[in-house]
């Protein structure tokens, strides 16, 4: 059994301010059920349940469009799910700053420093699975301080 919950919001502070936030919670139980009557539900934690996640952002977006950026926090739970012979990631919080400029109507440069605290940590799905004294586990951390480009063309 799978339940969760999800929940988005934006608020605009002025025309040109927006606060953005999720949170996305998750819980996933095996059950198991004895043949004995009455029968006896077991239940045992699933271990592919990602991590409870949530993001607050700052945006600001000129008037015109023509340009903005946005400041962002994801704030990810530690792993608690899975048995004592998993490797379990611990929680984090990685910040991250980008920007975008319209070179033309339809031409939009971006350009983002993510984690930009350069904390070391691991995302849930690179390291799912993995056994918790894996002698290699660091090379699943995610990137400290990087640069981010793109150049996007709609149509």
């Amino acid at each position: 059994m799978i339940e969760g919950i999800e929940l988005r919001g934006e608020a605009y502070l002025s025309d040109s301010v927006m606060l953005r936030w999720s949170y996305a919670r998750i819980n996933g139980m095996e059950i198991f059920e004895d043949t004995v009557v009455p029968p006896l539900a077991e239940e045992t934690q699933l271990g592919e349940i990602a991590p409870n996640e949530g993001v607050l952002g700052l945006r600001y977006v000129r008037p015109s469009g023509r340009w903005g950026g946005e400041l962002s926090v994801r704030m990810v739970e530690g792993y608690q799910h899975g048995s004592e012979d998993q490797f379990a990631p611990e929680a984090y919080q990685v910040v991250d700053l980008v920007g975008f400029v319209s070179l033309a109507e339809s031409l939009t440069f971006r350009l983002g420093l993510l984690n930009l605290t350069d904390n070391k940590h691991f995302e849930w799905w690179n390291v799912r699975g993995r056994p918790a004294n894996d002698p290699v586990i660091d090379r699943y951390t995610s990137p400290g301080l990087s640069v981010v480009a793109s150049l996007g063309y709609d149509w």
